[in-house]
């Protein structure tokens, strides 16, 4: 085989899969969301919430009771408002019971702190502060105030119960100055009609409109499996180009006309799957009367956790072969503006260097690529060509990324085709073309109107990236590619595409029909038994009429799959070049792989609920199954922006990168042998019921599947590494090195800086409590509010508490407008206060439950109602004296002061702006990703034995930790929204910048789980082989990659610039293939091995990892700034 001939085929296109920005919603794209949820559940859920408020607001207005219980009444409001009904009983209980406790103590530890007080009180003293007894009592009040705020830190459920627990401990300690000997009427006062609020709530959540967990479960599952197989219909119909050919039998028709980009799926995917495992762990810690058994929601969630791989793999797989058919568009594109160039001097290649080389981005042209007439033969066209290149959108970036990597003659070009990758290019004219390739891959002639309102408008010629593709030409050139364009191999392609579509379509259309089926079945088996019987009563029918319950779906789809297997390798033999694979060929098999792996789990899944259905005949009682342990280290996964715990937004627990470098290291020491992996295409595997197990078998199970093994012990110091100091040997330095662990995990930590910043906080706010010069009117202005708003609400970063300002602000006013009216309105009569109580709660009870962003307004504005309607009715009642409007500037000047307190503070003793954190933060993650995978693919690619069960728990362990880099990402999305309130002081903030880079490490998590899930699967010996043939290269390749990522957190950490590239991860990748390629096992007649296929998804899922990783590098690069050496040899990352 000559080099030439050879060189010709060892290049392909690739462009960034996260090259679609998601941007951020604006504030009218989520009050639009809000309203659009608003669905018959959502109704009942804020009827019920209502309800309950509106029953404590009616009891305050009994005379009886207003009279023993005072203001507490006012607290049982709020108590509800934040303890509500609207959720399942199980959660509801969780709450209830962290809350009881939490109140319990709060409420003990202010009665001993009255009590220590009334000891040091000088019962002869006129002084209403006096000094000793102030002291008590602020002390005992700045020690609740510190243990209450770093419980909350590091608890997630005890959240809500410290917040109640603050306002009592608050409004006790303060209230107790004035007493002249001990009472606990007070504090009771309080605490007894919190109790009696929670009692109301839990009556009320399992009496009205009682909600089985189950029942939402399916529900949720249902809407999941709906989407996940809309969105592998509309995935797979364009990666075959039949979208204008329907399908005869859809069961879930697109409701778009386009296909959802890659970052789009991978989104939706992500949003779809945590809401389906919350509803699932309600489910597991819930008491449930239902068909459907709690191991069974465990069995179908896991399932549907493992459907996500496939489906990112066949977007990822669509993805890819757009952008091979864009890049042979923009070669065509970019010879004819050649050849008009010499016409009109609008060459836009043309540079004083006169450079051949070209190739297109969004509004410029890059110098990418060769024109040497020795590649050219029959199967060369521009797909000989490597092109990396992103083309950002106006709205995220206004510059382009172009990033090239291309295959030479030899290694020896390494430095000398740099240097062709580092030429700026030029810009020129451009209008729109129409969107490419039909099934000819031809380009059609805009119509007259088009080019006519192009003409019209100056700016039309540069329009969104949605609708013109990043395809432009001068406005007077129109070009129509011949049909003869594409080469010998591309018409191969679109004729092996052609043949083999209706196999891949029958595939697809039975994976819809099962899941229809099963969509059904699911249907019927979470109705009740009286549900059936009023259908067949009412003439309905009943829901077992609408399939035939003795036919198995799964069985056509696997017959299906069974056809496939047998028909997938038709023509491919054809996608050869002298027995070299071309790229597509990878490609291809790739889309064979997840197509082939979503099917399995479908069915799966479809014969897993075809037995339950045969099984699960009649509704029982199920038992919780949850250990205490699990329950307590249970974390909050959900994006409530405004009323996260604070464990949530400070920096620690899974943003500690470092904890988790060192888990994947430390797993990387302790395997030490490995069986191979069941690699075969074997038929996929049944869904089976899960039974009951006894505590005994279920033990000697995981004992007979541990082997016995016991786990090898490791020396601590291989794995010590601290620049400042050695591994301690001397007891003395053991000593002294647990005393440092000790403080740096819990009085260094962010979680104590959190807690002494809300006590020194409470401490300013309710000073004026404590001087006898201002303590009748505090008091009398219910002063401890403003203390107990910044004490539950202070934010740990700037940005947070900017956002906490305005929101609450919001909510503050609002609520403030609707007690005037209610009040006006009312003329303070109580059936008329009680209904329009329960008229104006219910959209701020939408906007507090379905509202992510506006959550906390809704809660400022009802817990501000309740406040001021309830203080001005009992002051009215009392004859305080005391009007509504007084009320009602006394509340918002102390949730203004409370709020702004925060603020302040939050400055102290420096800045601390989320933006700022937000750039540590993703440099962390971009190290753990780096951790990630160093630890997990380097190791999977070794050659030695280890053992199964280790092996699997590798895995457990690397999907464990790739989960909490997802949690990562999401938290800093979080941080990215509230850093867009910050005060633009020194300049604007670039957060499409960020945005970004979050949408990259999101996908680059994304690959690193594809290529393990396709690489795990081949077998020992097939590994060996590649490692044997490509050690050098593959050695270079992670390099290249670690080298890269580790620059890029440092860079981002320290805002240093980023040094050229000693190697380009693209090339690394590329060398590495290219040589992968010549091995014994890729050559034709090993085409029908299922390593084939494995190794083909995991090598172009690891060269899009490259493209990512240095569409991340020059992202990084826009910000901190490229090396002195870059500028002066004018180097492009």
């Amino acid at each position: 085989m000559s080099r030439e001939a050879f060189v010709t085929q060892l290049s392909f296109h690739f462009s960034p899969a996260s090259g679609h920005i998601l941007p951020l919603q604006t504030i009218r794209e989520r009050i639009r969301g809000i309203w659009e949820s608003l669905t018959w559940p959502i109704v009942k859920r804020i009827l019920k919430a209502d309800l309950a408020v509106t029953i404590l607001f009616a009891l305050l207005l009994v005379e009886p009771i207003r009279e023993r219980a005072e203001y507490g009444i006012i607290l049982a409001q709020v108590a509800a408002e934040f303890i509500h009904p609207a959720k399942s009983y199980g959660a509801l209980g969780e709450d209830i019971a962290f809350g009881t406790v939490m109140c319990s103590v709060a409420t003990g530890w202010s009665l001993l702190g009255i009590y220590c007080a009334s000891l040091v009180r000088v019962p002869d003293s006129t002084d209403l502060a006096q000094t000793k007894v102030c002291a008590v009592l602020a002390c005992f009040l700045l020690i609740g105030a510190f243990c209450l705020n770093f419980l909350r830190a590091r608890v997630d459920q005890a959240n809500l119960g410290g917040m109640l627990s603050a306002t009592i401990l608050v409004i006790t300690l303060t209230g107790a100055v004035r007493d002249q000997q001990y009472d606990a009427t007070a504090v009771l006062q309080d605490y007894i009609p919190i109790l009696g609020a929670f009692v109301l709530v839990f009556l009320i959540c399992i009496l009205v409109w009682p909600e089985n967990s189950t029942c939402i479960y399916v529900q949720q599952l249902i809407k999941t499996i709906e989407t996940f197989d809309g969105i592998a219909q509309r995935q797979v119909d364009s990666f075959l180009h039949s979208n204008k050919a329907p399908r005869e039998q859809s069961v879930y028709p697109s409701r778009s006309s386009q296909v959802e980009p890659l970052p789009v799926v991978q989104r939706t995917l992500e949003s779809l799957l945590q809401t389906l495992v919350e509803k699932k762990r309600v489910v597991r810690r819930e008491v449930t009367f239902s068909a459907v058994a709690p191991r069974d929601v465990s069995e179908i969630t896991r399932l549907m956790k493992k459907m996500r791989v496939p489906l990112q793999g066949i977007g990822l797989s669509r993805t890819i072969e757009d952008n091979m058919r864009k890049a042979l568009t923009r070669r065509h594109v970019a010879n004819r503006l050649k050849k008009f160039a010499t016409l009109d001097s609008l060459d836009p290649i043309s540079n004083p260097a006169a450079d051949p080389r070209a190739s297109y981005s969004g509004q410029s042209f890059s110098t990418v690529g060769s024109d040497n007439p020795c590649w050219s033969s029959d199967d060369d066209d521009d797909d000989d060509v490597s092109t990396v290149s992103s083309s950002t959108s106006s709205t995220c970036s206004s510059s382009t990324s172009n990033i090239g990597s291309q295959d030479y003659h030899s290694e020896s070009h390494d430095d000398n085709n740099d240097d062709d990758l580092m030429r700026p290019s030029t810009s020129t004219q451009q209008t729109k073309i129409p969107s490419p390739l039909g099934e000819s891959g031809n380009f059609t002639a805009p119509n007259e109107k088009e080019v006519d309102d192009d003409e019209d408008d100056p700016k039309a010629a540069v329009r969104d990236d949605d609708n013109d593709n990043g395809f432009f030409t001068p406005e007077h050139i129109t070009i129509t590619l011949p049909p003869e364009s594409p080469n010998v191999w591309r018409r191969e392609y679109d004729e092996i595409l052609e043949t083999v579509r209706p196999i891949y379509r029958e595939l697809s259309q039975a994976c819809s029909t099962a899941t229809y089926e099963s969509t059904l079945r699911l249907n019927r088996m979470q109705r009740g038994g009286w549900i059936r019987t009023l259908r067949n009563l009412t003439g309905k029918g009943s829901p077992d009429e609408e399939y035939a319950r003795d036919h198995d779906p799964s069985v056509p789809l696997l017959k299906a799959i069974r056809r496939f297997d047998s028909h997938r390798l038709t023509g491919l033999q054809r996608l050869y070049h002298e027995d070299v694979p071309r790229r597509i060929l990878f490609m291809l098999l790739h889309f064979q792989f997840n197509l082939r792996g979503y099917a399995e789990r479908v069915y799966t899944l479809s014969s897993l609920v075809y037995e339950m259905d045969q099984v699960r005949t009649s509704r029982r009682l199920w038992l919780p199954h949850m250990s205490l342990r699990k329950w307590l280290g249970r974390k909050n996964d959900q994006e409530d922006v405004g009323l996260d715990p604070p464990a949530q937004i400070v920096e620690t627990h899974i943003y500690e990168s470092a904890g988790l470098q060192r888990s994947l290291s430390r797993r990387a020491t302790t395997i030490l042998n490995e069986m191979e992996a069941l690699a075969d295409l074997a038929e996929p595997m049944r869904g089976q019921v899960p039974v009951n197990e006894s505590k005994s078998d279920l033990h000697l199970r995981k004992r007979q599947s541990s082997g016995g093994a016991v786990p090898p012990r490791f020396d601590p110091t291989v794995m010590y590494h601290d620049p400042d100091v050695a591994y301690p040997t001397t007891r003395t330095q053991r000593a002294f090195y647990s005393c440092w662990q000790f403080c740096k995990a819990n009085l260094y930590s962010a979680d104590t800086t959190f807690a002494v910043r809300a006590c020194i906080v409470l401490m300013a706010l309710t000073l004026p409590a404590f001087l006898d010069e201002s303590i009748d009117w505090y008091n009398r202005a219910r002063g401890q509010w403003a203390a107990v708003v910044a004490l539950v609400w202070m934010g740990p970063s700037v940005g947070s508490n900017f956002f906490g300002l305005m929101v609450r602000t919001v909510g503050t006013f609002i609520g403030a407008i609707c007690s005037l009216l209610i009040w006006e309105i009312s003329r303070t009569n109580r059936a008329a206060m009680v209904i329009l109580v329960f008229i104006f709660n219910l959209p701020w009870w939408l906007v507090y439950l379905n509202g992510k962003f506006w959550k906390a307004t809704g809660l400022f504005s009802l817990i501000t109602t309740s406040i001021i309607v309830g203080y001005a009715y009992h002051y009215k009642m009392s004859g305080a004296g005391i009007s509504v409007y007084e009320v009602t500037y006394e509340r918002t000047i102390s949730v203004l002061a409370g709020v702004v307190a925060a603020l302040v503070i939050s400055v102290f003793p420096y800045p601390r702006t989320g933006r700022v954190e937000l750039r540590h933060r993703i440099s962390r993650t971009l190290g753990d990703v780096a951790a990630l995978y160093s630890s997990f693919l380097a190791l999977l690619l070794k050659n030695s034995r280890r053992d199964e069960n280790v092996r699997k728990e590798n895995r457990k362990v690397f999907r464990c930790v790739a989960a909490d880099i997802r949690k990562q990402i999401k938290g800093e999305l979080v941080l990215l929204e509230q850093s867009r309130f910050e005060p633009a002081l020194r300049g604007v903030f670039q957060e499409h910048k960020y945005l970004q880079i979050l949408q990259v490490l999101e996908n680059m998590v994304n690959l690193m789980i594809d290529m393990e899930h396709a690489l795990e699967r081949i077998h020992e010996h097939w590994r060996m082989d590649l490692v044997r043939h490509t050690w050098k290269e593959r050695k270079n390749a992670i390099a290249s990659f670690l080298t890269a990522l580790h620059l890029g957190a440092n860079a981002l950490s320290n805002k240093s610039p980023l040094p050229p590239y000693i190697l380009r991860p693209t090339r690394a990748r590329r060398i590495l293939t290219n040589k992968a390629r010549l091995i014994p096992n890729l050559m034709p007649e090993h085409l029908a091995d299922p390593e084939y296929t494995y190794y083909s998804a995991y090598l172009m899922s690891s060269e899009q990892l490259a493209v990512e990783i240095e569409l991340l590098i020059s992202t990084i690069r826009d910000l901190v700034g490229p090396d002195s050496v870059s500028v002066w040899l004018d180097y492009r990352h």
